[in-house]
């Protein structure tokens, strides 16, 4: 889940960030096979997103619950070919397909490119870190090295950690495409570690 800081928030718009209809759209790719990644505008409580920002430091969190009004959150979210097997009562495995991993990777840039568009001045990723750029005139080239190494980041921080700490948004997991042997599970147990570097957060 990628998101965007706009400072300066029209007058005109009512509303809260987290109350009205999902907006989806669904972009394919020219190599499609009706796998695609379709972008959302997830309804986000101030509650969810406290759980699921990355925790830095007290000082940072604070930072981020003052700004949460006037962030925007967008979700790529892929049909996934992976799959996921029940190994033991509230344990799973999923295994993240190499095409899901690329589609997810081109939807994250995807997104990217319209916060920017829309006019955000800071955009960022949920990583570990809290790795976030400011967007302005200069930072064309830090954009695509931001957007473009992301899941190469990801990989090697794995790697390091020997554990997932990445989000793979996937329709199997969130519903879309769940079978009964997993769709009884609690939330807090599909978690799980994915091709020894990622890990799946429904």
């Amino acid at each position: 889940m990628d998101w965007g800081y706009l400072p300066k928030v029209s007058t005109a718009m009512e509303g809260k960030i987290f109350k009205g209809p999902i907006i989806t759209t669904k972009f394919p790719f020219p190599e499609s096979s009706g796998y695609n990644t379709i972008i959302q505008t997830p309804s986000l409580h101030p509650s969810l997103f406290s759980i699921i920002v990355p925790w830095i430091s007290t000082l940072d969190m604070k930072k981020r619950m003052s700004r949460f009004s006037k962030r925007a959150h967008i979700l790529p979210l892929a049909r996934d070919k992976g799959s996921s097997t029940v190994r033991s009562p509230g344990h799973i495995k999923y295994t993240l397909n190499i095409h899901d991993g690329k589609n997810l990777h081109k939807g994250i840039e995807k997104v990217l490119r319209i916060l920017v568009a829309v006019g955000e001045e800071e955009i960022g990723m949920h990583h570990y870190n809290g790795e976030h750029l400011k967007v302005d005139d200069s930072s064309l080239g830090k954009f695509f090295y931001f957007s473009g190494d992301h899941l190469a980041i990801s990989k090697e921080t794995g790697q390091r950690l020997g554990m997932g700490v990445n989000m793979y948004p996937s329709s199997t997991l969130l519903g879309v495409e769940k079978d009964g042997s997993i769709e009884t599970l609690p939330v807090d147990e599909l978690i799980e570690k994915v091709d020894g570097f990622a890990g799946v957060f429904p």
